[in-house]
């Protein structure tokens, strides 16, 4: 099954820190193949024998020790499913005003997201959140926001990145 991992807190500061060709490696050493990544904040397309995303999310979660790396999370979605987000495109055409944003939240929330005076959520779904912000906003970070009010691991993406990534596929 191709699926693509998004790797939570990885290559942001001093710690998680790792070349993409570690990772690489790593993975196809584990019995992952065609494996790709995408810039350097631990985006990984791979093709997988498993066909159970949370499985292979677990699993990849289990070797980030070996890179020297510590509480990272690992959201695990299947081609289709990026598919179907991709086609979606809550955003629609915002003039380049807004700086548009997926999170992809490693296990469904089991609350709804509050409002938040910055942070316009476009669209909420049990593993993502769309959103967008201002681009004068400086001091508003999505994912913070979204894992201290639906208290879920996340990661989030520029959605340009996600669209450039799935074009890779």
């Amino acid at each position: 099954m191709r699926c693509a991992a998004f790797l939570r807190a990885v290559n942001a500061g001093k710690f998680n820190s790792f070349r993409m060709e570690d990772l690489r490696a790593l993975l196809r050493a584990e019995g992952f193949e065609d494996v790709r990544t995408y810039l350097q904040t631990g985006n990984v397309w791979f093709q997988s024998g498993e066909a159970d995303p949370e499985a292979i999310a677990r699993r990849i979660e289990a070797l980030m020790p070996a890179l020297g790396c510590r509480d990272v999370a690992v959201m695990v979605r299947t081609e289709e499913h990026l598919r179907e987000l991709v086609g979606l495109d809550p955003f629609g055409a915002d003039g380049g005003t807004h700086c548009r944003f997926i999170t992809f939240l490693r296990e469904p929330a089991a609350a709804a997201l509050p409002a938040h005076r910055e942070l316009e959520v476009v669209l909420a779904r049990p593993g993502e959140v769309f959103s967008r912000l201002d681009k004068n906003v400086r001091n508003v970070s999505p994912n913070a926001f979204i894992e201290s009010r639906l208290k879920v691991r996340a990661t989030t993406r520029f959605w340009n990145v996600v669209q450039e990534m799935y074009g890779l596929s």
